[in-house]
């Protein structure tokens, strides 16, 4: 049975279900599911570019306020607006995530952080570091990338 018509509008992203008919498999061997996966991976390389343009559009800031929360800071506005430059690792995870985007240069995102472009660069390297051998943290990172 077909689902409802689903009204399309600009920038808007959908989920996608893959699913056989009476949950049968949709996968013929291995070989034919990494086939899939590899279709898969070249539509998202195709349309990266489209999803960079929709979150260049975000207010970096509120990005980072999201980021934050998702570490679990309590209050992210103190972090950001601390004259005070103390190396926090959830500040420097931050800068980690929003560097795997790709999308903010560094100067725009020392300009959130109240700090120069050659600081985000030691602090990405610093939230990589973190990350190594800490498989929790890294699937944390991971959900908050594809989330945002």
């Amino acid at each position: 049975m077909a689902g409802p018509i689903r009204l399309d509008y600009p920038g808007t992203f959908y989920h996608v279900l893959s699913r056989g008919n009476e949950r049968r498999e949709i996968f013929y061997d291995r070989r034919d599911y990494l086939r899939f996966l590899g279709i898969l991976a070249k539509v998202v390389k195709r349309f990266k570019p489209q999803v960079r343009i929709l979150l260049k559009r975000r207010d970096i800031r509120l990005v980072v306020f999201r980021i934050l929360k998702r570490l679990g800071e309590k209050k992210p506005e103190q972090l950001i607006s601390s004259k005070r430059r103390t190396r926090r690792p959830t500040r420097d995870i931050a800068i980690y995530i929003l560097g795997c985007f790709g999308v903010y240069t560094n100067k725009e995102i020392g300009g959130v952080f109240g700090v120069g472009y050659s600081a985000i660069s030691e602090a990405f390297n610093r939230g990589k570091r973190y990350l190594e051998g800490n498989n929790q943290l890294k699937k944390m990172v991971r959900k908050i990338i594809n989330d945002i």
